[in-house]
C-alpha cells in the first residue's frame, strides 16, 4: 500500500475541502512575564496578586536567585492543615495569545519541602469574557530537593477544572489564544503544613519539537 505523504495530505485535503490542523512550529516562544521591570515589592505583588481565598504569601523582587535576566519573583508562603488555607495562591490578569505553543515553561527555585505546585490557566469565552474556565497542572517537586530547574507544563496534559465555572459554555478544548490569568498554588491538601519560599522566573509559552 503507498503511503501519503504530508504534502500530498494537504494537497487532498484543500481538494476535498477539508481543514488540516497545523502543527505548532518549533522554535516559537512567547514570554509571559520576565519580571524584569517591577522596582519594588509593592509593584510586583500587585501585579502578581494574591486573590482572596487561600493562606498568605508575600511577594518580592529577588535578585539573586533568578533563572534569566537581572530578577525574579520571590514568594514566601504559610500554609495550614485548614481547607481553606492548605494552599497559598498568586496569580496575573492579562490577556496572552499563546498560539502556536504547546507548553508553558518556567523557572522553578524551590525549598525542599516538596510542596505540590499547582499550575492553572484561565481561558476567555467565545465572546472574550472570564467565566472560569480553569486548566490546571500538578507539580511535585522532591522533597529536600532545592536544585532550581525548568518545568515545563505541556497543554495536553492540562486538566479542566469546571467547579467554579460561571457559565456552561465552557470549552470541550484548552483554547492557548485565550488564555487571560495565570495562576500558582504552593502547597497540595496532603502536604505537611508550614512555612518557605519559591523563586520563580521567565515564565513563557513554547513549540516543543
Amino acid at each position: 500500500m503507498k503511503i501519503c505523504s504530508f504534502s500530498n495530505f494537504l494537497l487532498l485535503a484543500a481538494a476535498f475541502g477539508l481543514a488540516a490542523l497545523a502543527a505548532p512550529a518549533a522554535g516559537t516562544r512567547k514570554v509571559v512575564e520576565d519580571f524584569e521591570s517591577y522596582t519594588s515589592d509593592e509593584q510586583i505583588a500587585k501585579a502578581w496578586y494574591k486573590p482572596h481565598h487561600g493562606a498568605p504569601v508575600r511577594q518580592a523582587v529577588e535578585k539573586t536567585l533568578v533563572g534569566g535576566g537581572k530578577q525574579s519573583l520571590k514568594v514566601a508562603y504559610a500554609t495550614t492543615k485548614e481547607a481553606a488555607t492548605h494552599y497559598s495562591p498568586f496569580c496575573r490578569v492579562a490577556k496572552w495569545d499563546l498560539s502556536g505553543c504547546d507548553t508553558l515553561q518556567f523557572w522553578l527555585k524551590p525549598d525542599g519541602s516538596g510542596r505540590q505546585l499547582t499550575v492553572e490557566l484561565n481561558i476567555a469565552d467565545k465572546a472574550g469574557r472570564n467565566i472560569h474556565d480553569l486548566w490546571s497542572y500538578k507539580y511535585v517537586p522532591e522533597k529536600g530537593d532545592t536544585a532550581a530547574r525548568t518545568v515545563s507544563v505541556p497543554f495536553a496534559k492540562l486538566v479542566q477544572n469546571t467547579r467554579f465555572a460561571d457559565s456552561k459554555d465552557v470549552s470541550p478544548v484548552f483554547k492557548p489564544e485565550a488564555v487571560i490569568e495565570v495562576a500558582f498554588y504552593i502547597g497540595g491538601r496532603n502536604d505537611e503544613p508550614g512555612e518557605g519560599v519559591y523563586c520563580f522566573d521567565e515564565p513563557v509559552a513554547v513549540a516543543t519539537p
